[in-house]
């Protein structure tokens, strides 16, 4: 009977949180919390609470609890990067996406998310290898070949930037990102 209320409790949050009745969806949570629900459900739901309400720190250390707490739950380490990620916790963004990895070695997006971070940390050559392994994975994964582009540019490897956007353009000539990358690295190159 616990266990079904529960889950009633959990359900009738995530509902309240996709309406926007983020109050609603908090005082679930807690309720579901105090007939005993997992912790780090309730800290995952409650993360995502406290995003919606702005508050991406506090989201990005209940998302690190969340993610402590469901360690085989690969979204939730994700979430829990992408969230310390915004409030600038780079050290820990990356911590959280390196164990998600260990679980799911091939997932393509853990390994564009920790070119992302990387690159937050001004480590450029980790970042396009990471980059490097998403596309290994997923070789149509245009906005890691743009990423790439960008990492590339950085290191004033001109050439090889040119190269990775216009295979991105040739995967998705729409993509406007990678076509103003791959505009202003002409520019730079004099190719324009």
């Amino acid at each position: 009977m616990k266990d079904k209320a529960i889950r009633a409790l959990l359900a009738e949050a995530q509902t309240s949180l996709r309406e926007g009745r983020l109050a609603d969806a908090r005082q679930q949570l807690e309720n579901a919390q105090a007939l005993g629900a997992d912790r780090g459900l309730v800290c995952e739901g409650l993360a995502h609470v406290a995003a919606e309400q702005g508050d991406i720190p506090a989201a990005a250390v209940l998302m690190v609890e969340a993610s402590a707490l469901l360690p085989e739950a690969v979204n939730v380490a994700y979430q829990a990067s992408h969230f310390n990620q915004l409030a600038g916790r780079f050290d820990i963004a990356l911590e959280l996406i390196d164990r998600a990895l260990i679980i799911s070695p091939l997932n393509p997006a853990l390994h564009y998310a920790r070119g992302i971070t990387l690159g937050s940390l001004g480590r450029y050559e980790e970042e396009i290898s990471s980059y490097s392994k998403a596309i290994e994975i997923k070789d149509d994964f245009v906005d890691a070949y743009v990423n790439m582009g960008v990492a590339l540019r950085k290191m004033q490897r001109y050439d090889a930037a040119l190269a990775a956007f216009n295979t991105a353009i040739g995967l998705n000539p729409e993509h406007e990102d990678a076509r103003t990358q791959c505009a202003q690295t002409s520019v730079l190159l004099g190719k324009i």
